[in-house]
């Protein structure tokens, strides 16, 4: 997230760039990854997402958007591979929250308003996702 802006103003190539990266990187690692995982029947995906994608944040649509995608991705195959019973097959997301930094607190003129979505501290546990204070074990 390069700044905060509103979305009708964001250049569409700063959009387009928070997709790719956020978004199209990690799902074209996965595309590659998932034949290999299948033909062995085992394997780990632990992409980290943020808890920017589970809370609409003023100002950071491209961000939100694309971060409530990576979660949405990993949670759909996921369900895909219990479908098909692959059961030694594990994709998970991490929601880490905001951290209140030099860099943050200089890049975010409306700290106040983001403050109350970004920097809250809240469990988002569902089935196959986990906060980042959560660290999966697996068995061998």
């Amino acid at each position: 997230m390069r700044y905060l802006v509103q979305m009708h103003v964001q250049d569409p190539r700063d959009f387009i760039q928070d997709i790719a990266v956020n978004f199209h990187g990690p799902y074209f690692l996965m595309r590659l990854l998932m034949p290999h995982f299948r033909e062995r029947r085992s394997g780990c995906v632990l992409n980290i997402a943020s808890r920017a994608g589970t809370v609409a944040i003023p100002y950071s649509t491209s961000y939100c958007a694309s971060k409530a995608a990576l979660i949405n991705l990993t949670s759909c195959t996921q369900k895909e591979l219990d479908v098909e019973k692959l059961d030694d097959i594990h994709l998970y997301s991490l929601h880490p929250g905001g951290i209140k930094s030099a860099m943050t607190l200089k890049s975010i003129p409306r700290l106040s308003l983001v403050d109350y979505y970004l920097f809250q501290k809240k469990d988002y546990n569902t089935t196959h996702t986990y906060p980042a204070s959560f660290i999966p074990t697996f068995k061998k």
